[in-house]
């Protein structure tokens, strides 16, 4: 439209003219006389829209997820559920035509009367503050319930109090006794230097006396046997095997005496004497106690210290003289040893056979032996024996346990009367009954020794 146009067009000097309401108004309405307006024309009505919406569904929006559109914007969670989170939505019916968005007070007033109130708010925590203490107090009853120990747990600890002390007692004589040896090293290295120097000094003197001959009555009688020993006799370990079998099937007869199964949580031993009326007077040890260890690792341990070729202690001296016999299952040795007891020693020599069986939940060992006294507390012996049997099962105990048990019987023989055999036989079984207690704790500190040892190397024993 060109400037003249613009300014003769009603319309355009309608648009343009004051903002006077008046005036306006005016020439809207002589607008409206001089060109006729059609009234339908100024109908001011909302454009409506087709009910029908499924052409939404066709239309494709190009926009990104909202991850991507926002990356830095951070996502919340709730720690716990709120009320309004957990009340039901309330849907109300409505038309299919667009709504107009509810703005200014009516929307505030809205989210106002949607919102739970400060009570509802305080009685739905204290809800859970109640469920909280439920789940604490339940949880704390499940603690208290494990912390409680169980039996098996308690044997446990005191069979591993009874491994310490024992331990610790041997390391505390170890000790006494590496002191005791240093002390007399140095003795005997003083007394060297001593004798070295009276040797650089005199060397025509004569240290060592002439032995004297054995016609010369200062001499001493050398001990004769009359009679051939046992132990000299050519069939002595077969004829030891085959008593073996015999005791093996006694094994359930001699587990089933009563001081087995009086208390079996604690450790016990008893010595002392029996009389019997075929065999007579003999010495008879039971013993019972749990070993922190696999049945099977510590029969297999107990089996290996039967086979060593020497055994030294602050109590005894054992050398082995000649094994006859050494498997897996089986073993027959001769022996020669000392044993000590506070100021008592006691010679012997001893012929010894000894059987493993393995059954399906315990191994059972069987020894048979021939021990012949030389001397006994500076007294000679000669004519007698003492003769050892011995049943030790190893049975499965709670939590992977070793509950051993052992019968042990000696009793003593004639096999040539000589004056003063029962007297000998008197001084035998009380040196022994004095020394049993002692050598059997060494025995077992040097098994538990043993089994600590492997089980440091190894944790996993089967």
């Amino acid at each position: 439209m060109s400037a003249m146009e613009a300014e003769n067009d009603p319309i355009y000097a309608l648009l343009t003219a004051p903002s006077s309401p008046r005036l306006s108004l005016g020439d809207a309405l002589a607008a409206v006389d001089e060109f006729g307006f059609d009234g339908d024309l100024l109908t001011l009505e909302m454009p409506t829209f087709d009910e029908n919406l499924d052409f939404l569904a066709s239309v494709e929006l190009d926009m990104p997820p909202i991850e991507e559109a926002l990356p830095n914007v951070p996502t919340y969670k709730p720690l716990a559920p709120r009320l309004f989170d957990e009340l039901p939505m309330i849907t109300q019916p409505h038309d299919s035509r667009v709504e107009r968005p509810v703005t200014g007070e009516k929307a505030e007033s809205n989210a106002k009367s949607k919102r739970p109130s400060k009570r509802e708010e305080l009685v739905y925590l204290r809800s859970t503050v109640t469920d909280l203490q439920e789940q604490l107090d339940q949880l704390q009853q499940l603690q208290q319930e494990r912390d409680v120990p169980s039996s098996d747990d308690v044997l446990i600890r005191s069979v591993w109090e009874d491994v310490a002390s024992r331990q610790s007692e041997q390391r505390r004589n170890a000790e006494a006794e590496n002191a005791k040896l240093r002390s007399m090293l140095e003795e005997q290295i003083r007394v060297a230097r001593g004798l070295e120097r009276v040797l650089r000094k005199r060397n025509n003197v004569e240290l060592v006396p002439t032995l004297p001959s054995p016609s010369s009555p200062s001499s001493k009688r050398s001990r004769v046997l009359h009679g051939k020993s046992p132990l000299d006799q050519d069939n002595v370990i077969e004829e030891l095997f085959d008593s073996i079998n015999a005791m093996y099937a006694q094994v359930n007869n001699v587990m089933s005496d009563k001081r087995f199964h009086t208390n079996v949580q604690k450790p016990f031993r008893d010595i002392g004497l029996r009389s019997n009326v075929g065999t007579g007077s003999s010495v008879e040890i039971v013993e019972s106690r749990v070993l922190p260890f696999n049945y099977l690792a510590t029969a297999k341990a107990l089996w290996e210290l039967s086979l060593r070729f020497e055994q030294r202690s602050i109590c005894r001296k054992v050398d082995t003289i000649d094994i006859h016999t050494a498997t897996d299952e089986m073993m027959s040795k001769t022996i020669n040893g000392i044993l000590m007891f506070a100021h008592e020693v006691g010679e012997f020599r001893a012929k010894m056979t000894q059987r493993r069986f393995d059954e399906l939940d315990r191994v059972v060992m069987v020894f048979h032996m021939l021990n012949e006294p030389k001397q006994v507390s500076d007294k000679m012996m000669r004519g007698i024996l003492m003769r050892h049997r011995g049943w030790t099962v190893l049975e499965r105990g709670p939590n992977d346990t070793t509950r051993l048990k052992t019968y042990h019987a000696a009793t003593p023989e004639i096999y040539e009367a000589t004056p003063g055999s029962h007297t000998m036989i008197g001084d035998l079984t009380r040196f022994l009954m004095l020394a049993v207690e002692t050598h059997m704790e060494v025995d077992l500190r040097e098994l538990e020794s043993m089994l600590l040892h492997s089980t440091s190397k190894s944790p996993h024993i089967s």
